[in-house]
């Protein structure tokens, strides 16, 4: 995931699946914090990318070689609330904006996945959605507090 940038979406049903295959993947997407002493170099990065991928707009329309892109994730500053109410500002580093969708339905993935979930929709946008129909070792009641945990923060 960290090469590919132009997956959407991942259907692993119907593949067996336990708990342990599919937690790592939840770290893969949405916003992670920044270093804030790193945040300036990065920036700088960035707009070195921005001008390759104009210079290379130039080159393509002129058939020649292009020069290669470096990969690097974006980062925003937001602002968010901590638990005792005070609100800080934060370097934030978005991983795989694309991706919108897993698709998990019919493995043997267990109710461990709780929290790791919870935590990775608090980190992702409006439009990323997970399946996890048809789990037997997820209770309807997880499923229902996963569901209105997502309603709130989405």
């Amino acid at each position: 995931m960290t090469a590919n940038r132009v997956i959407e979406y991942f259907g692993l049903s119907k593949l067996n699946l336990v708990t342990e295959n599919v937690l790592p993947l939840f770290e893969l997407f949405g916003r992670f914090p920044f270093p804030e002493d790193q945040v300036e170099h990065h920036l700088a990065e960035l707009k070195k990318k921005t001008a390759i991928e104009e210079k290379n707009k130039k080159l393509r329309q002129q058939k020649k070689p292009e020069e290669p892109v470096p990969q690097l994730d974006n980062i925003e500053e937001i602002t968010r609330k901590k638990p005792d109410g005070e609100t800080i500002k934060e370097w934030v580093t978005i991983k795989n904006p694309q991706f919108k969708h897993l698709n998990f339905c019919m493995n043997d993935i267990d109710e461990g996945v709780k929290d790791k979930l919870e935590q990775m929709f608090e980190n992702t946008t409006d439009d990323f959605g997970v399946t996890l129909s048809s789990n037997k070792k997820i209770s309807e009641e997880v499923i229902e507090k996963l569901h209105k945990k997502i309603t709130a923060i989405h």
